[in-house]
């Protein structure tokens, strides 16, 4: 295919820097053509990923922190949730870094799931920047009307905060069909869909 044979002049290039720069570039390269068919992730392994990276790899550290630097015995209430919101900012930016420069979150990578474009081919940074961006809009959104005073800081806003975004992730959700690969209304925007690595053989 043409596009296999541009990968092979690529990799044939005299000059060093016009080869791909890397092992998992040329990886990313020629996906698209392996005979092997990888299968779009289910909604439950992807939610299990999902809370392997929100819980454990970004949660245990963000509620050490969070703990530590709110002072709830001594602390306003306020602060603690403003500390608190900072959480969906480090969520954001975990996101954002590691599918950007590989294509899975440590907990996609753990159940052998990764982030692709439609085509197949690596996302690229512009694609998770976008996907990640629409995700964490209405995190973010409620995070800037907590810090501009739109909140009054009682345990009654934060409850309806947490369940705005968490009605938010059901209807991103929305649009996910078996026929369109489990694919989320963030996924169709980004045209970057999630895998399952079926083993080679």
């Amino acid at each position: 295919p043409p596009g296999l044979a541009a990968v092979v002049v690529q990799c044939l290039a005299k000059t060093p820097s016009d080869r791909p720069s890397s092992y998992a570039a040329l990886a990313a390269a020629l996906r698209p053509f392996t005979s092997r068919e990888d299968a779009p992730a289910g909604l439950g392994v992807r939610v299990l990923a999902s809370l392997l990276d929100t819980w454990l790899i970004v949660g245990i550290p963000a509620t050490l922190c969070t703990s530590l630097l709110s002072d709830p015995f001594n602390g306003s209430l306020e602060r603690s949730q403003i500390i608190a919101g900072w959480v969906w900012v480090a969520q954001f930016a975990y996101f954002a870094a590691v599918e950007g420069r590989s294509g899975a979150s440590l907990g996609k990578r753990l159940l052998g799931l990764r982030v692709t474009g439609v085509d197949g081919a690596a996302p690229g940074w512009r694609r998770i920047l976008v996907r990640t961006s629409i995700f964490y809009a209405p995190s973010m959104a409620a995070l800037a009307g907590l810090m501009a005073g739109w909140f009054t800081g009682t345990g009654a806003d934060l409850w309806r905060m947490m369940a705005a975004t968490a009605m938010s992730a059901v209807l991103f959700f929305s649009t996910a069909r078996r026929a369109n690969g489990w694919r989320g209304f963030h996924e169709i925007v980004s045209e970057t869909r999630v895998i399952a690595r079926r083993a080679a053989g």
